[in-house]
């Protein structure tokens, strides 16, 4: 395999700004021969990412910062090395309740993330 296919530069993985701020970089596994897809984002202090479902599971691991979760009717904080897990076509959102940047990478099952966004956001 050559090394232009084991690497993704990350100027080259399409990035977002889901909440004022913030920097949200998605690697579909579509794009790349793989069965899921990669998501990795920072929340400066304050900010939330709004209310949203998908049809796949989610894993979603903090690794600076600390942050609440909503998922469907639980709400929940998690901090460095803590993972959360968001069942499949289930409301959940988040966002930064500490004084440093939120950084979380999230694993979804399949090769494609199309999200759904909650008609009335319900986040702070």
């Amino acid at each position: 395999m050559p090394n232009d296919q084991i690497v993704v530069r990350v100027e080259d993985i399409p990035t977002f700004e889901p909440a004022p701020g913030a920097t949200l970089r998605m690697l579909a596994g579509e794009d790349h021969g793989l069965g899921l897809c990669l998501i990795a984002a920072s929340y400066p202090p304050g900010a939330w990412n709004p209310s949203h479902r998908h049809p796949n599971a989610s894993a979603i691991v903090v690794c600076e910062g600390r942050g609440r979760f909503k998922v469907d009717d639980n709400e929940v904080e998690a901090g460095p090395g803590d993972v959360v897990l968001v069942p499949a076509m289930v409301w959940h959102s988040f966002g930064n309740v500490g004084d440093d940047w939120l950084r979380v990478v999230g694993a979804d099952e399949g090769a494609r993330h199309d999200a759904e966004l909650a008609p009335a956001d319900s986040s702070p």
